[in-house]
């Protein structure tokens, strides 16, 4: 009996063992991942505009490593009472976040390659920043679509669509016209429309030069943009008022994908929150 005690006593202190080199493995990846997310903070801040993609990374970051640093503290705070109702606050919050997150992943790999249902009358090209008055690398992207969907639709309406932001040169619309120009596309079937500030303004403001085009008439619309933006940029192009309309994605910018994913999860939920 007493081999059997002793037997189960050093099983038992084996586990915790386990448990112990289990937990120090887990907070060490968990600050690689904090420390990675602060670096590719650092890294993209470099060569991209900035925007909240930029930083979220290292907002997460820093998280992640305060979280394994108070991890005694926290586990104490969060056992009862408020700290155990905002526990179960930021548990749900983060739940959602994913929810999101993998909505939007489906949707890039669904849509992947797509090719459009119908021939388009009218396409428009969402903006996406400018390097002074240059089109973004992101943005570029979307160009490049756009003039690789021009081979098919060459009597298609194209709208560049895109405001002038406080640290650029010109709007987006009127850099688009030129890179787009620039490219061989004919500039009479370019219209600039530079006034929006938001995707909802794109959509709006689009929709208001499209309808007085056609003359009220129905008409076929593509909409031009990054891969992981289709999906929102859909339900707000649903919500301001565009009967036929279908997204494309681009390829994005690789070294910007996490930032870029990232930040569009909490997009997406304020989308469905407040439909813009």
């Amino acid at each position: 009996m007493k081999l059997w005690y002793t037997n189960i006593n050093y099983l038992e202190g084996s586990s915790q063992v386990i448990k112990k080199i289990l937990m120090i493995i887990i907070n060490i990846i968990i600050l690689i991942t904090g420390f990675t997310l602060i670096i590719q903070t650092i890294n993209i801040s470099k060569i991209v505009n900035f925007n909240l993609g930029v930083i979220l990374p290292a907002i997460i970051g820093v998280i992640l490593i305060l979280i394994v640093i108070f991890q005694r503290p926290l586990k104490r705070l969060t056992r009862k009472g408020v700290g155990k109702v905002l526990k179960i606050i930021a548990i749900a919050l983060i739940s959602f976040y994913l929810l999101a997150m993998a909505g939007l992943l489906i949707n890039v790999q669904i849509n992947k390659n797509k090719v459009p249902s119908y021939k388009a009358e009218a396409v428009i090209v969402l903006g996406a920043g400018l390097n002074g008055a240059k089109p973004s690398l992101q943005l570029q992207k979307r160009l490049n679509k756009a003039i690789e969907f021009n081979q098919e639709n060459k009597n298609a309406i194209m709208v560049v669509s895109g405001g002038q932001g406080a640290d650029e040169l010109i709007s987006e619309a009127e850099a688009m016209k030129i890179y787009l120009v620039e490219k061989g596309l004919p500039e009479d079937r370019i219209i600039m429309e530079s006034q929006s500030k938001s995707t909802y303004e794109n959509f709006v403001f689009s929709k208001e030069i499209l309808d007085k085009k056609y003359n009220g008439n129905s008409y076929n619309t593509i909409f031009i943009t990054n891969d992981f933006h289709v999906l929102r940029a859909s339900i707000i192009a649903d919500r301001s008022g565009f009967k036929n309309i279908e997204g494309i994605g681009s390829d994005s910018f690789t070294q910007s994908i996490l930032n870029d994913y990232l930040r569009e999860g909490l997009a997406v939920i304020k989308t469905f929150i407040i439909g813009k």
